[in-house]
């Protein structure tokens, strides 16, 4: 006889309402789950999560456009182009993270205003689809630093060879109040959609060789010292270079 089969799901939902989010309960399930039973309980979290979650986030949404409409005269007001309304209300519905939502009402708030909408791009409601939470805050961060930025390739080398997965792709100084870890996956992501220009090169008057002596890259470096004592290691490091470009300093002036 299959265990399994007489196993009791309980899922639980828990919304806050008002809260940021609305968030799911874990399931209680001890003996394993059948396919059938895990299709099931995936189908029973839409049917109850999702119509919350679309409340909750086009409500909020709806309040972010109407305190940015509030800062403008009336007769600036303009009905939101269905190209962009649309699309944006859309993913809106569906998105969990408070920032992000944000960013969807400002933008919606920015085609609203007859000054702003000439700006607003229809690629940008895609691009916040295609952003976390983390990539949120990093690009925000960069724009609020709004020069070139230095940014490190670092490598952890003995011989001819390098160690692997001991230290992010991509790090920068400028960044520190973010994990390292996400700041690099953050910079790979809003690079591939050409939020700003990244390229090798360096920053005229920055000396990259500081970045060696950074507290979380000597943290990192005795880490990996102390995990392969019978190899010679050094840090070899490639400078890039974070540039502002007109497309993502629009979105960003339209979004934050």
């Amino acid at each position: 006889m299959d265990d399994s089969a007489n196993t009791n799901i309980e899922v639980n939902q828990k919304a806050a309402i008002g809260g940021t989010t609305t968030q799911i309960g874990q399931q209680i399930n001890n003996y394993g789950m059948t396919p059938e039973q895990a299709c099931q309980t995936a189908m029973a979290m839409l049917r109850e999560y999702y119509p919350m979650l679309r409340q909750e986030a086009l409500a909020e949404v709806s309040n972010i456009v109407n305190q940015e409409l509030q800062k403008i005269p009336r007769s600036d007001i303009q009905t939101p182009s269905p190209k962009i309304a649309v699309p944006l209300l859309q993913n809106a519905s569906i998105t969990e993270e408070t920032n992000l939502r944000e960013m969807y009402g400002k933008l919606l708030a920015g085609d609203m205003n007859k000054n702003l909408k000439p700006l607003v791009h229809p690629a940008y409601i895609e691009i916040i689809n295609q952003m976390s939470s983390d990539d949120a805050k990093l690009f925000q961060l960069i724009n609020e630093i709004g020069n070139s930025i230095p940014v490190a390739s670092i490598k952890f080398t003995f011989e001819s060879k390098y160690l692997s997965r001991v230290f992010p792709h991509y790090f920068s100084p400028y960044f520190n109040s973010i994990d390292p870890w996400k700041a690099s996956v953050s910079i790979e992501n809003l690079s591939r959609l050409n939020l700003f220009h990244f390229f090798e090169g360096t920053v005229t008057g920055y000396d990259y060789e500081q970045i060696k002596q950074d507290p979380f890259v000597k943290d990192r470096f005795e880490f990996a010292k102390q995990n392969n004592p019978s190899r010679t290691l050094s840090i070899e490091l490639s400078p890039y270079v974070i540039q502002p470009n007109d497309f993502g300093r629009r979105f960003a002036s339209l979004c934050f």
